[in-house]
């Protein structure tokens, strides 16, 4: 428009930090051989799925990987849906979000590893999908916030720390919910 030019985003550090543009993007999305980045959580959900339309713009297998501290007081929500396989590479690194913010795994599957801090509910096969299902792997991490989780799903944890941040102690906000 005025002559100013897009970054191409050539230059990102393994931080997620572009010089060339000096954006700070915390999150990587690896699917079908390319690398896509995403500054927040609501960000990398639209890479995932165009909600205008309602399609799906990533199936299969793919890796999202944490490339520094990402908290957020603002209302996130991260939807994965049947047909996807994600896999959430912590890196060392926290996922905090504050203000309800959720990942949904509507009859898809997630696996967590990296060892780094996740302190954000998920919801397996949440009661208002359409879809039923879901699975979510944890190889590793910190976990301070709830998952939940319906019998039509499936949860498997091989290692892992499970306990209520410091300012949720009282409420209860650590743990796992299993409903019928």
């Amino acid at each position: 428009a005025d002559g100013e030019e897009t970054c191409a985003h050539q230059a990102i550090q393994a931080n997620g930090y572009c010089p060339d543009c000096k954006t700070q993007f915390y999150f990587a999305l690896t699917a079908g051989g390319s690398v896509s980045y995403a500054q927040t959580l609501m960000d990398l959900d639209m890479l995932l799925v165009d909600y205008d339309t309602d399609e799906v713009l990533v199936t299969g297998s793919f890796t999202v990987k944490l490339l520094a501290d990402y908290h957020s007081e603002d209302m996130e929500h991260m939807g994965l849906i049947t047909g996807q396989d994600m896999t959430l590479d912590l890196n060392g690194k926290s996922l905090i979000m504050e203000n309800r913010a959720a990942i949904d795994i509507e009859g898809a599957s997630l696996t967590v590893t990296g060892n780094g801090i996740v302190g954000i509910p998920m919801y397996l096969s949440v009661d208002y999908s359409e879809e039923s299902g879901g699975s979510l792997t944890i190889e590793n991490g910190r976990f301070y916030h709830p998952i939940f989780g319906t019998e039509d799903c499936t949860l498997t944890i091989k290692d892992g720390v499970f306990a209520p941040m410091e300012e949720y102690e009282d409420e209860s906000m650590g743990g796992i919910s299993a409903e019928k």
